[in-house]
């Protein structure tokens, strides 16, 4: 049973007097007080003091134990006599010298706060406070002291303790509350309760307690066990036994069996903190081995492969993920929208560097400043407010194509090209120029091309987009005419230019609304000297070209004739006039034939001039199928002529 006096402290004084009482209303220090039920006897006789409450600066904490009542009917029983009192240093240098100094009992009550006390024994301290080697044993040893006890009830002197064989050495390892010591036995045993009069030799304590390790030990121990004693008993019992810090982890329950000083939950919270570390070490040798073995590509491979392949899957799956997703979208309608705007936009972007890269190569193109000013001036006509639809039309190989694109280009507006081959469909042909992919998903192409058109138009200008439609051979104008006139008339949205061949036209074509024909002529004499670039003897190319003619066409053959083949150009004009003769004749027929006059009354005319209509008077026999590949009719100037210079050439030699 603990009970704690406060307010109160013992000075002890070793000897026998009296001391008068006094009440100190100013000490602050409350004492601290333990009880034991079992006093310790006293081995070296007896002797009594009264003790006070002294000053603050000699105050000291005491230690009670079980009082024992004397038997006296004079009076009252007072509950302190007979009390087992301990008497506790102020300030200890540190926690392992809180011990007791001096363990006495109140003999009887002086006064009110003076008692008398019989001190069993006190220890004997130097000024610096360490023990001497003649001084008397002291009552509470410090742990960590070399001590010899005895197994007897009297124990022999201390020179004879060595050679007996009833006498064991150990070390203190904790002062128990009652006075006991408990021990660790050289053997590696542990003494829980040895009282202090079996001690009968003892060495000076062990500097053990400032060891860097030993601190180490006491630390790790904090966090379990709540007693500090107990923490220092134990630290202290395994440090001797060789347990360090780094190797706590291998303490089994096994190990801590002997410590039924501390409290089953105690120990249990050691060797689950032991089992932690141990747990923690094994993961880490694991990690640090798995380290070691990922080193070798083999082994990490093999290790993960799983992880591996399910990254490879989830790229897989995403890539096609997002491949479908950009597909789906794209098959949108918005989304070709979107493309074909941003074709045309890239076009009038694009128109000022095509330009520069043109004239840095103006040295390849021939200069033809007349038909370029009509194209032009014809472009320049053209305002937004009242779309046109324009087409430029001769002799294939005329460069009519080239003339277009160029002047399109250096007015730097948005534009496409479209090529329309035979009985293609017009807007399908236009909508895949604009750069869609996915035409079905357009709905109504019409209405596609007129969005894409208004949206390509820069707000503010005044200019809106060309549709620039180039009709190659078997092309039906009146059908191209009727798919995309509603552009320039209903919606507004584009100018058209039209590239059409001679042999396309027909009169009735010509009589079209809102559509105007440009002529383009083929290349002058100086204009074929300045395509093949001065590469061919002049007189040479002089009589090519007054008998094949300056179609750009004819003129590539004769230059890959002579530079790829060797062949001479005299020759090659002659056998090319050749065939043509042949192939007239043949279609002419009989000498009489009405065939044959109108093709004479047509060679007698110069080749660009051509025969006008009204001067024959059977217009169906020059439109007879045998004579189609060699006249046709130019509804523009309303005039017959041959359709190349060689067949006019041919017909002069044949029938002139």
């Amino acid at each position: 049973m603990l009970r704690v006096i406060t307010r109160i402290c013992l000075c002890a004084v070793r000897g026998i007097g009296s001391a008068a009482a006094s009440s100190d209303a100013t000490a602050s220090a409350s004492p601290r007080a333990s009880s034991s039920s079992c006093p310790p006897a006293s081995s070296a006789g007896e002797s009594s003091v009264r003790f006070t409450v002294p000053s603050p600066c000699q105050c000291s904490h005491w230690t009670y134990g079980t009082a024992r009542p004397q038997s006296t009917a004079k009076g009252p029983w007072d509950s302190l006599e007979g009390l087992l009192v301990g008497v506790h240093p102020t300030s200890p240098a540190d926690v392992f010298e809180d011990r007791p100094v001096a363990l006495g009992r109140l003999i009887s009550k002086v006064t009110e706060t003076t008692y008398r006390m019989k001190i069993f024994w006190a220890g004997q301290r130097g000024r610096t406070g360490a023990r001497h080697c003649n001084d008397p044993q002291t009552l509470l040893l410090d742990v960590g002291t070399r001590v010899t006890i005895g197994f007897q009830d009297n124990p022999a002197s201390a020179p004879g303790a060595g050679q007996s064989g009833m006498y064991m050495k150990g070390t203190i390892a904790r002062v128990n509350g009652d006075g006991t010591y408990t021990l660790l036995m050289n053997n590696g045993e542990v003494e829980l309760s040895v009282a202090p009069e079996r001690v009968v030799e003892y060495e000076p304590p062990k500097k053990l307690f400032h060891n860097a390790r030993f601190l180490e030990l006491v630390i790790w121990l904090r966090s379990c066990v709540h007693d500090p004693r107990d923490v220092e008993a134990i630290a202290f019992i395994l440090f001797s036994r060789g347990w360090r810090v780094e190797r706590i982890y291998l303490l089994e329950k096994a190990d801590l069996s002997q410590f039924v000083f501390v409290s089953k939950l105690e120990r249990d919270g050691i060797s689950e903190k032991a089992q932690w570390e141990r747990d923690h070490g094994n993961v880490i040798r694991m990690l640090h081995r798995e380290r070691v073995k990922d080193r070798n590509f083999r082994y990490a491979l093999a290790k993960y492969k799983g992880a591996i392949s399910c990254m490879s899957g989830v790229l897989v799956v995403t890539y096609v993920f997002t491949t479908n997703l950009r597909a789906y979208r794209r098959q949108q309608r918005g989304h070709q929208l979107h493309t074909a705007i941003k074709t045309l936009s890239k076009a009038a972007q694009s128109s000022k560097g095509e330009g520069v890269i043109a004239s840095a190569d103006g040295s390849f193109i021939v200069q033809r400043k007349n038909e370029e000013g009509l194209v032009r001036s014809v472009l320049t006509q053209m305002v937004p407010s009242h779309p046109r639809i324009v087409a430029f039309t001769g002799s294939s190989g005329s460069g009519k194509s080239v003339l277009c694109r160029n002047a399109v280009r250096k007015k730097q507006v948005p534009a496409v090209y479209v090529d329309i081959r035979g009985a293609e469909d017009t807007l399908r042909s236009v909508v895949k120029a604009l750069g869609v992919s996915n035409v079905e998903v357009c709905g109504d192409l019409l209405d596609f091309v007129g969005e894409a058109m208004r949206g390509a138009t820069v707000k503010g200008s005044d200019c809106i987009p060309f549709l620039v439609m180039k009709l190659r051979e078997g092309s039906d104008l009146g059908k191209v005419y009727r798919e995309v006139v509603s552009l320039v008339s209903d919606y507004q949205a584009c100018h058209i230019i039209l590239e059409v061949p001679m042999n396309a036209l027909t009169p009735s074509n010509v009589s079209l609304p809102r559509l105007d024909f440009y002529y383009i002529p083929p290349f002058t004499r100086e204009e074929a000297f300045a395509y093949t670039e001065h590469m061919l003897d002049a007189l040479d190319l002089v009589y090519f070209l007054e008998t094949v003619g300056t179609n750009s066409n004819d003129l590539d053959e004769l230059y890959a004739a002579l530079r790829q083949r060797g062949v001479d150009p005299v020759a090659y004009t002659s056998l090319k006039l050749m065939k043509a003769m042949r192939r007239l004749q043949a279609a002419l027929g009989p000498p009489l034939s009405p065939a044959r006059a109108a093709i004479q009354k047509l060679a007698v005319m110069p080749f660009v001039a051509g025969l006008r209509d009204d001067t024959i008077v059977d217009m169906s026999v020059l439109g007879q199928p045998d004579l189609k590949d060699f006249v046709l009719y130019d509804p523009v100037k309303d005039s017959w002529r041959f359709t190349q210079q060689v067949y006019h050439t041919a017909a002069r030699c044949v029938l002139i």
